[in-house]
C-alpha cells in the first residue's frame, strides 16, 4: 500500500495580542480616520475658498469687460459723429446737434477715463492741466481754432489772482482748456448744478473745479472766501462775473460784485479775458460752421490798498476795459464772418 501524504501545513498567523492592546490599535485607527476627515473638512474648505477667489476675479474681470465693451461703444458712437458732421457749409439740423454731440461725448468720454486717475489726487488743480492736453484736439475736429492774444498776462510767473471774463456759450470751456496751459493752475467757478451732469461734474470737482450756491448768496461768499486760499499757491480763480450767458454777443451785461470782492478781500489782482462772438454758430437757424475765436487777456488790474468802498469803481473800471477790448474783437470778428461767407451773429 502506498503511504497517505501528511495534510498541508496551514498558513502561518501572528499571535493574538493582548486585549488592551487591541483597544488602542482601535482607538488609535479611530483617531487617524478623524484626521483625515478633518484634513479632508480642510482641503475641502479651501477649494472652497480658493473657488471663491477665483469667482471674484471673475466678476472683476466681467465688470471690466463691461466698461470696456461700454467706452468702445462710445467711441465708435463719437467716430459715426465724426462722419455726420463734415458738411462744410455748417448747415442743417444733423450737422449742428452732430457738432454739439460730439463736444458733449469728447468730454464725458473722457471724463469717465480721467475720473480713476483724479481719484488718487482728488481736488488738485493740476490734474485739470494735465488732463485737458488732448481735449484740445475736440475743437479742431468740430472746425473751431482759438487765437490767445496777450497770453504773456496770465503766465504762472504773475502769480495768483481772479480771472474775469465774459460767457457766451457753453463752449466757453473749450477756450479755457485751448489756454490752460498757460495759467497752469487755474480753478473755474461754476454753480453746484454742473456738478450734477454727471461724469463731467464728477471729474470737474476732482480736477479742482469750484462749485458755488448761486441761489444763497451767503454760502457762496463763504465758498469762493475758502476758494480763494488757493491763490496762495499761484493759482488762478476764473469768474464769469455776467453770472449767466449773455445771449447778445455785441455786448456784456452788468457784472455782478463777488468776482471783484474776492480779489479785494484777498489784495490779489484781477485779469480781463475776453472772448470775440461765437459767429459760426446760431441756434435759431441750427448753424455750426467752421471759425475762429479770439482770447485777448487784458493787462492784470492790481487791487493793493483796495477797500470795499472801493468795490462798485473797480468793477465799474474792469468792465469798462474788458467792454472796450470786446467792441474792436467784435468788430474783427464780424469782418472775418463776412470774409468767410457765413452768417454774422445777431
Amino acid at each position: 500500500m502506498r503511504p497517505t501524504p501528511s495534510p498541508l501545513p496551514p498558513p502561518p498567523t501572528s499571535p493574538a495580542p493582548p486585549a488592551a492592546n487591541s483597544t488602542a490599535a482601535q482607538e488609535g485607527m479611530e483617531a487617524a480616520v478623524g484626521e483625515a476627515a478633518s484634513a479632508g473638512a480642510g482641503a475641502g474648505a479651501g477649494a472652497g475658498a480658493g473657488a471663491g477667489a477665483w469667482a471674484g476675479a471673475g466678476d472683476a474681470a466681467a465688470r471690466v469687460l463691461q466698461w470696456a465693451q461700454a467706452a468702445l461703444l462710445v467711441l465708435l458712437a463719437v467716430t459715426a459723429l465724426l462722419l455726420l458732421v463734415t458738411r462744410r457749409d455748417g448747415r442743417g439740423a444733423l450737422n449742428y446737434f452732430g457738432r454739439l454731440s460730439l463736444y458733449t461725448g469728447s468730454v464725458s468720454l473722457f471724463a469717465v477715463i480721467c475720473i480713476p486717475f483724479f481719484a488718487l489726487r482728488p481736488c488738485d488743480v493740476l490734474n485739470n492741466y494735465y488732463a485737458v492736453k488732448p481735449l484740445r484736439h475736440v475743437t479742431k475736429l468740430m472746425g473751431i481754432s482759438w487765437e490767445l492774444r496777450g497770453g504773456h498776462n496770465l503766465t504762472e510767473e504773475q502769480g495768483g489772482g481772479v480771472v474775469v471774463s465774459n460767457h457766451q456759450s457753453m463752449l466757453d470751456i473749450l477756450g479755457i482748456f485751448n489756454i490752460w496751459d498757460v495759467m497752469k493752475r487755474c480753478a473755474p467757478v461754476a454753480k453746484k448744478e454742473v456738478f450734477w451732469v454727471w461724469p463731467f461734474g464728477v471729474a470737474a470737482w476732482l480736477g479742482g473745479v469750484v462749485f458755488i450756491d448761486r441761489v444763497h448768496p451767503t454760502k457762496a461768499h463763504q465758498q469762493l472766501a475758502r476758494a480763494s486760499k488757493l491763490m496762495v499757491d499761484n493759482t488762478k480763480l476764473w469768474l464769469f462775473p455776467e453770472g449767466t450767458r449773455n445771449k447778445n454777443p455785441a455786448e456784456m451785461l452788468p457784472f455782478k460784485k463777488g468776482a471783484f470782492r474776492v480779489a479785494i478781500s484777498c489784495q490779489a489782482p484781477i485779469f480781463p479775458v475776453v472772448f470775440s462772438p461765437y459767429y459760426m454758430v446760431d441756434g435759431k437757424t441750427k448753424y455750426f460752421g467752421s471759425g475762429k475765436i479770439i482770447i485777448e487777456a487784458l493787462p492784470p488790474i492790481p487791487t493793493k490798498g483796495l477797500g470795499v468802498e472801493d468795490l462798485d469803481s473797480l468793477m465799474e473800471r474792469t468792465r469798462s476795459i474788458m467792454s472796450e477790448a470786446h467792441k474792436k474783437i467784435y468788430q474783427e470778428a464780424m469782418e472775418y464772418a463776412a470774409l468767410q461767407e457765413k452768417p454774422k451773429a445777431q
